[in-house]
């Protein structure tokens, strides 16, 4: 009995432990019907609007002291484009492709195509270990497109 009693307990707190860990990565939902996109994201990220060329993008930061820029996560969309060249993927049952890119910060991208946008989600990082990479595939894990 008192063994049962333990395995039940067990499995109740492991059930209970993989929600609060799974809800505290993704509190914040971004939602746009517009395009067609729904992702979480943390708690400790700022999201920020703004205009580019041909669409529009958000950005994510966390908060940095001082006055440099801090590495980023970048979701832009473009109307009217086609995919870049990259490795063949997909994203949210969607086809996708996937570079690396180089600058002030390394960094990876996947783009999509949905309801005329593509769409491009990037990370910016200094070192291939940083906590950003490690939140930028979470957030991919989490996107649905519509």
């Amino acid at each position: 009995m008192s063994r049962n009693l333990f395995l039940i307990f067990g499995i109740a707190g492991l059930i209970i432990f993989s929600f609060l860990v799974v809800q505290k990565f993704g509190s914040k939902t971004y939602d746009n019907d517009g395009v067609g996109i729904r992702f979480r994201y943390p708690d400790e990220y700022s999201l920020e609007k703004g205009n580019i060329d041909g669409g529009f993008e958000i950005i994510l930061t966390k908060d940095k002291p001082g006055g440099e820029a801090p590495p980023a996560i970048r979701v832009s969309f473009a109307k009217d484009r086609d995919l870049p060249s990259g490795i063949q993927g997909v994203l949210s049952g969607k086809p996708s492709v996937s570079y690396k890119t180089d600058g002030l910060y390394a960094g990876e991208a996947v783009s999509v195509l949905n309801r005329g946008y593509m769409i491009t989600m990037s990370d910016e990082y200094i070192t291939s270990d940083d906590q950003i990479r490690k939140d930028f595939q979470k957030i991919l894990e989490t996107v649905e497109l519509y």
